[in-house]
């Protein structure tokens, strides 16, 4: 991916992650949310971005916001 992006170019890598060590997900998980997925590790991304050459300016967990954003959906969903 380093090599897509030219010097001062800049990317932004959303992605549902974990902060634990790298695992398989949970059953629920691959059922329920991520059937053909894999949440990486922090550690598994920051050493892929290390690898390709890409700097990590900035890493936001926005997990928190996340839960106001399926309350909302939830709220909607049953009104």
């Amino acid at each position: 991916m380093g090599d897509l992006l030219t010097p001062d170019g800049v990317a932004l890598i959303p992605m549902i992650g974990r902060l634990r060590p790298p695992t398989s997900i949970s059953a629920w998980i691959k059922t329920y949310i991520l059937p053909c997925g894999y949440c990486p590790a922090l550690s598994e991304v920051t050493t892929a971005m290390e690898k390709a050459g890409i700097e990590q300016a900035n890493i936001e967990v926005w997990r928190q916001h996340y839960a106001l954003t399926l309350r909302h959906w939830h709220d909607r969903f049953t009104a």
